[in-house]
């Protein structure tokens, strides 16, 4: 089987799917993708897990991917599936990092698997949050979350119109004009066209968008958990230009976690990572990194 396509059969009788680039014998570290996102993205982070001797795992949540959807889901939910993967690599403790959509996922794991996550890093991270700490969200995207919530069928109908399953130099172009300036400074690196061209966008999407709209759907509720309870190393990066998730929400999020470091990013949006990965594994080796560069 392909280091690409690594699979776990779960408890219930869900496939979990799941990769791994950078060191093999390095410090590991858990990955959650976007939304949508999936495993196959991770592979931009390749080169720089491995030049800082991290060990990077990526798995599709349920119904991205090769991963079975899981009626039901939720943040803590999910954590169990996290729990089964753990025992499957036989690694009792990791860090734990997430980028946008898998923040919520995330932060659900640090709650609920004390002893198995090290330290955790939220990366451009959506969370629920109150209404006032959301201002300055794209309209797009409040529009996204709504139907999500009201119409999920909706959503999903849009959603399949606005982001093909395959897209083209075209409909690429056209989602980018739509972003921040430095977004769109992003969205020009090779490395990252190619993984918006190639074939992660078509793994992460061969089972259509119900997943997609389900976590949009959970971003609108109340998370489910009580972050003043997270009792681990937690770092924020973000941009703060972001529109996607408005630097409102990485400030209420860090201001309830206790010892929560947050770094705000200049001249850089929700995008940000894909150009300066580095920043990732410094934090994942040296939890101080970040702060000592400010």
């Amino acid at each position: 089987m392909s280091p690409s396509l690594l699979e776990l059969q779960l408890a219930d009788g869900r496939r979990l799917a799941y990769a791994e680039y950078g060191a093999r014998s390095g410090k590991p570290l858990l990955l959650m993708h976007g939304t949508p996102g999936g495993r196959l993205q991770a592979q931009i982070f390749d080169e720089a897990a491995r030049a800082a001797g991290v060990r990077l795992i990526a798995a599709d949540r349920p119904g991205f991917g090769h991963s079975d959807p899981a009626p039901g889901l939720s943040y803590l939910s999910h954590a169990e599936d996290v729990r089964q993967l753990l025992d499957h690599l036989g690694l009792p403790r990791v860090a734990l990092a997430a980028i946008s959509g898998g923040g919520g996922f995330a932060l659900a794991c640090a709650y609920r698997l004390r002893g198995r996550i090290s330290q955790l890093v939220l990366v451009s991270a959506a969370v629920p949050v109150p209404r006032e700490a959301r201002a300055g969200l794209s309209l797009r995207n409040r529009l996204i979350g709504w139907l999500a919530t009201h119409q999920p069928r909706i959503g999903e109908l849009l959603m399949r119109v606005a982001f093909p399953r395959r897209l083209d130099e075209k409909v690429v172009e056209r989602l980018a004009k739509g972003l921040p300036p430095a977004d769109q400074r992003v969205m020009r690196i090779p490395a990252v066209r190619d993984v918006f061209l190639g074939e992660s966008t078509r793994d992460m999407l061969r089972q259509g968008f119900a997943a997609t709209v389900h976590e949009m759907a959970l971003n609108e509720q109340p998370l489910g958990f009580d972050m003043t309870r997270i009792d681990l190393p937690v770092h924020l990066l973000h941009g703060r230009a972001d529109v996607n998730v408005p630097v409102g929400v990485a400030r209420h999020v860090a201001a309830q976690i206790p010892g929560a470091q947050l770094d705000l990013i200049d001249d850089a949006a929700h995008l940000f990572i894909l150009e300066t990965p580095e920043r990732l594994f410094r934090l994942v080796q040296d939890p101080m990194s970040e702060s000592a560069r400010r």
